[in-house]
């Protein structure tokens, strides 16, 4: 019963309006793709998805996306907006009109750090 409503939930795209002053309305989604159970001292969790982003301008003019991807240590926060609070890439995108997804990349298991878990 668990794990299947973590599914549906996994699969339910979670979307409301976000007002970008400098341009037209778009719609924010966030799903997460990918990810398995895993039993740890008698608890399941949920590990190795990837959240996603994506930002969806009010009039689509260009045929296909922009999938922006972070590097190491980083999120996708960083295509949002700059160190000094001005715009990031995803809006500068959306303004000329394409659909933008950004995701949030898990770390290498070969490499030092813990992914992101969720218990359930």
């Amino acid at each position: 019963m668990i794990k299947g409503l973590i599914k549906l939930l996994a699969l339910f795209s979670l979307t409301v309006s976000a007002a970008n002053p400098s341009t037209n309305q778009y719609q924010s989604e966030v799903f997460f793709v990918g990810g398995n159970y895993k039993k740890v001292n008698g608890s399941t969790l949920f590990t190795g998805q990837m959240f996603v982003e994506k930002w969806t301008p009010e009039k689509v003019t260009q045929p296909l996306p922009i999938v922006l991807i972070h590097g190491a240590g980083q999120s996708a926060v960083n295509w949002m907006t700059t160190p000094d609070g001005r715009k990031g890439w995803a809006h500068y995108f959306i303004n000329q009109g394409y659909v933008v997804y950004m995701v949030d990349q898990q770390p290498d298991p070969v490499r030092p750090g813990t992914p992101p878990q969720m218990v359930i």
